[in-house]
């Protein structure tokens, strides 16, 4: 990643976990700090590596550009998600207190954050590897000199071929094997 989203990222979410911005939730927890780093990710592939010659001012633009996108992002996106998500799960534990009686009620108001929790996570796990399509781990992030190059996957590709006739000679019915060459003798010393 650049720098300058690095360094967006750790301020964003020192001001998050500190609460210094608006937070419409009143709520911060590990989904929030979790969306703010998935969603930095999701920028930087999405803008891409730009010019390197940049002045400290522009940099200091852009982490501020950065920040202010990422807070836009939380009030706008994050928060919508948490409140949709919050009324659904708050939904169903009704139903399910009406549904099982007295017995179990306090049972289910201990577990009804976790599974709020847990959702979040869900949700934006699968909206980030949905939505950037990702073939592996180094093309998501970015990481182009760790990709195998043309002839590197020749080589492999070689290799793998190479190794199932191995595996084919290796699975083949032995019989009994003929000796090339002259027969062998027994060479014993006569006494």
């Amino acid at each position: 990643m650049e720098p300058c989203f690095v360094i967006a990222a750790a301020i964003s979410i020192f001001c998050h976990q500190m609460e210094l911005c608006y937070d419409p939730a009143g709520y911060v927890g590990l989904e929030s700090t979790l969306f703010i780093m998935l969603s930095f990710v999701a920028i930087n592939k999405l803008v891409g590596s730009r010019n390197a010659d940049k002045t400290l001012w522009d940099m200091a633009a852009d982490v501020m550009l950065a920040c202010l996108t990422m807070q836009f992002l939380l009030v706008t996106v994050w928060y919508v998600i948490f409140c949709s998500l919050q009324s659904i799960v708050e939904a169903v534990f009704n139903s399910g207190r009406r549904l099982l009686g007295a017995t179990h009620i306090e049972q289910l108001k201990n577990m009804q954050p976790y599974v709020l929790t847990l959702s979040l996570l869900a949700v934006e796990m699968v909206v980030l590897f949905k939505s950037i399509q990702m073939d592996g781990l180094q093309k998501f992030f970015g990481v182009l000199d760790d990709l195998a190059s043309e002839s590197v996957l020749s080589i492999l590709a070689e290799r793998s071929a190479r190794n199932e006739r191995r595996e084919q000679r290796a699975a083949r019915p032995r019989g009994r094997s003929v000796s090339r060459g002259r027969p062998r003798t027994r060479s014993w010393a006569r006494r």
